[in-house]
């Protein structure tokens, strides 16, 4: 079984991937923007989960 860093890491991978593969720098940053988003609120929902503060 892969750990949990190993996923992270290909899951970041594919994220280049996909980056690289859109059109203008203005797609490329909406897409980052919303990665981030995501990412910040994934990490609040499991900081409430585990019952640390944020």
């Amino acid at each position: 079984m892969r750990s949990g860093d190993q996923r992270d890491f290909e899951n970041q991978a594919e994220v280049v991937v996909s980056l690289d593969i859109l059109r203008t720098p203005e797609e490329r940053e909406r897409l980052t923007n919303l990665i981030e988003c995501v990412n910040v609120a994934g990490q609040e929902l499991i900081a409430r989960a585990l019952l640390i503060p944020t």
